[in-house]
């Protein structure tokens, strides 16, 4: 579906169709211009076409290591990228300028699992704060955040929470973040990362 509708934008739905191929098309983000696609294959690029002709023309393609799991627009000239490492060991978080759709500004590797590669939805990207919050998996279970600010990903904090699981969620309201879990909900400052309260979700 997500094919169907690049190519209805760009009215040649035959080149963007040679970009996943049999493999499929994993996420799509549209940034001006420029339309990014990410295949089922690992190993494949991060393509980019440009859209703004009538035809669309394929502008590069933006390598990275192991398989793309999920692509954000972050504000109006940027594109966050997350991929799986070709080891299968860790995870990278990648920006990129989407003004010319193709220069990398930053990476940040980490040599842990996420729950973010199984499903995107365990990620916080918020592109009016610049906010990142990443949940990482392992012995060392945290949930990072993060800051997007002038093409640079900068850490601001951490905490860790009793049990980091596949449902862990953040979201921000009114000013603050909330860590929603299954064994509890934390509450921190999205400018600091500093734990404000916690409480448990444990009944009787």
């Amino acid at each position: 579906r997500v094919l169907a509708v690049a190519a209805e934008l760009a009215g040649d739905g035959a080149m963007l169709a040679r970009v996943g191929g049999e493999n499929g098309v994993r996420a799509c983000r549209f940034l001006g211009p420029f339309a990014f696609l990410a295949t089922e294959k690992p190993g494949d690029p991060v393509y980019c076409a440009e859209l703004s002709d009538a035809a669309p023309v394929m502008t590069g393609s933006l390598v990275l290591p192991g398989q793309t799991a999920a692509l954000w627009l972050m504000g109006n000239d940027a594109v966050l990228v997350l991929s799986e490492s070709t080891e299968g060991d860790g995870i990278c978080l990648s920006v990129y300028d989407g003004a010319d759709g193709m220069r990398r500004t930053d990476r940040v590797s980490i040599q842990c699992d996420s729950p973010a590669l199984r499903d995107w939805n365990a990620l916080l990207a918020d592109p009016e704060t610049g906010l990142v919050g990443l949940p990482l998996g392992g012995s060392e279970a945290e949930y990072r955040l993060y800051r997007l600010k002038d093409g640079a990903l900068k850490e601001i904090g951490s905490t860790k929470p009793e049990y980091l699981s596949e449902e862990l969620r953040g979201f921000l309201y009114d000013g603050l973040l909330y860590l929603c879990g299954p064994a509890e909900v934390r509450v921190l400052d999205p400018e600091t990362g500093k734990l404000l309260t916690a409480v448990s979700n444990a009944v009787g």
